[in-house]
């Protein structure tokens, strides 16, 4: 359940905070 919360998490961090946050999450 941690996998997906954290999935949740990126994506909604994605979602809204598209400018602040920057698109090098994944690595």
């Amino acid at each position: 359940q941690q996998l997906d919360d954290m999935v949740e998490f990126l994506k909604w961090t994605n979602g809204v905070n598209t400018e602040k946050w920057p698109p090098n999450i994944e690595g």
